[in-house]
């Protein structure tokens, strides 16, 4: 009967795969694989019972699966995700399969920089593809960084990826072939839904990956007006770089204004699963 009240609470409070969260959190617990879980109702013993009772409780807060089993799935690979990072989410590997589409010789010996890059999680699902590649990461939180480094190490790409400290570019001289961004874009008054854009896990996020000024903006405006030092020239003898910039919904035009302001042309929008335009690839004009 507990399984069956675990999962109800979940989906009272709405989560909207209680039964798979439920053994997903019951895996955590017992290191019974999930599969398992789902074919059999594991036998639990009391202590197991009172740290999962715990955790449901947890996630009825809509506290996100990622920051209770402190991992999340992104791209082919699980990354380590804590409550100094953003979580990755699906949508964002959109980046991924937009870089392959635009890049797609695999075995070029490229260069990326992903600006504020959390968990890594952009990075090295990139340069996981890219087999040659090498790239930086930079974030203004050690703490995020820490978890990034911690990534890199899990999945063997400590050689190819480099993390440092920096608000956006400020720190970085260096010229990248292709950079990734997906800055905070959420505006500050911004309230949990249904009145607002942000649904409850949202907030479990750290602030300063979520919200940029009072439009949501002003990341944008930061990191064009600094990003000309690291970007290869169209014109010049190596080719140009690449761009990749993820939005929020309804800031397509706007952002492109901004790029536009400081030199930079969009050249393709890719859209959602729920077809929103929700990454920009752009490059610089001259």
């Amino acid at each position: 009967m507990r399984w069956h009240s675990f999962a109800q609470a979940l989906a009272d409070a709405g989560v909207e795969r209680p039964w798979r969260e439920l053994r997903l959190l019951a895996e955590h617990v017992t290191g019974i694989p999930y599969i398992d879980v789902l074919l059999t109702a594991p036998c639990l013993s009391d202590e197991q019972w009172d740290v999962l009772k715990t955790l449901v409780e947890r996630r009825i807060k809509r506290e996100p699966l990622a920051k209770i089993l402190g991992k999340a799935s992104f791209w082919t690979h699980e990354f380590i995700s804590t409550q100094d990072t953003l979580d990755p989410r699906p949508e964002s590997e959109l980046f991924v399969e937009a870089v392959l589409a635009s890049r797609p010789d695999t075995s070029a010996p490229m260069t990326f920089l992903d600006i504020g890059t959390g968990t890594g999680c952009l990075l090295l699902s990139c340069l996981s593809e890219y087999t040659n590649a090498t790239g930086v990461g930079v974030d203004i939180s050690p703490l995020a960084l820490d978890v990034a480094i911690r990534n890199s190490a899990k999945l063997g790409l400590l050689p190819r990826a480099h993390f440092q400290l920096s608000n956006w570019c400020q720190n970085v001289d260096q010229t990248f072939d292709v950079i990734l961004c997906n800055p905070p874009y959420v505006a500050e008054n911004d309230k949990v839904s249904p009145n607002g854009n942000l649904d409850p896990e949202t907030l479990y996020d750290p602030p300063v990956a979520l919200f940029a000024g009072r439009d949501g903006l002003a990341a944008y405006r930061e990191i064009f007006a600094t990003l000309r030092k690291n970007v290869y020239p169209n014109g010049g003898t190596h080719p140009p770089s690449t761009i990749f910039v993820e939005i929020g919904m309804g800031q397509h035009d706007v952002v492109c204004q901004i790029a536009n302001q400081y030199g930079f042309v969009l050249t393709r929008s890719i859209f959602d699963y729920q077809k929103i335009p929700r990454i920009l690839e752009l490059n610089i004009t001259k």
